[in-house]
């Protein structure tokens, strides 16, 4: 009696393809944050104005409609250099912003107009992170289902050998 059966070459690809997905994303996402943390540079920078993009969703609970949204800050700092610049944050910031106000930001050295806010790892590194390992999990899982497939398979098969 064989100890599996092998699953069409089809199915496995198919079933692989969406953890690969997940983990090619990864990887880039990784690779842009990377990119951005080697080449930043703190400074401290003032608001001039802000962009509000609104969202609205429905509370799962009290099925209600949330408003709430994003800001994004266009800001004026200056670099290393002395020099003066101009940009809007490349991520919401999470405060609620107000034109004259000053918080700590990272800039891009090589691309100015590259700007967030200066936090920590969750930010930077946690979507990266996040979409690696779902991909790697939905192919472990994924090689598990099939191990499993495979030998209900064979069990199958076997019975039917056994009594036809």
């Amino acid at each position: 009696m064989a100890d599996t059966v092998t699953q069409p070459l089809w199915m496995r690809i198919l079933m692989y393809l969406i953890p690969g997905i997940f983990v090619l994303f990864g990887a880039l996402a990784f690779l842009d944050s990377w990119r951005f943390v080697r080449n930043a540079q703190p400074a401290e920078a003032e608001i001039l104005s802000v962009r509000y993009v609104y969202k609205s969703r429905t509370d799962t609970t009290t099925k209600r409609t949330v408003e709430n949204g994003d800001y994004y800050p266009t800001v004026r700092y200056q670099d290393a250099a002395g020099d003066w610049w101009q940009a809007e944050t490349h991520l919401p910031v999470f405060f609620e912003p107000k034109a004259g106000q000053t918080f700590e930001i990272l800039y891009h050295e090589e691309n100015r107009g590259w700007v967030q806010e200066r936090h920590g790892f969750f930010t930077t590194w946690m979507v990266p992170l996040i979409m690696f390992g779902l991909g790697i999990a939905g192919a472990l899982g994924i090689r598990l289902v099939l191990q499993s497939m495979s030998r209900a398979d064979a069990k199958r098969l076997a019975a039917e050998r056994g009594s036809g």
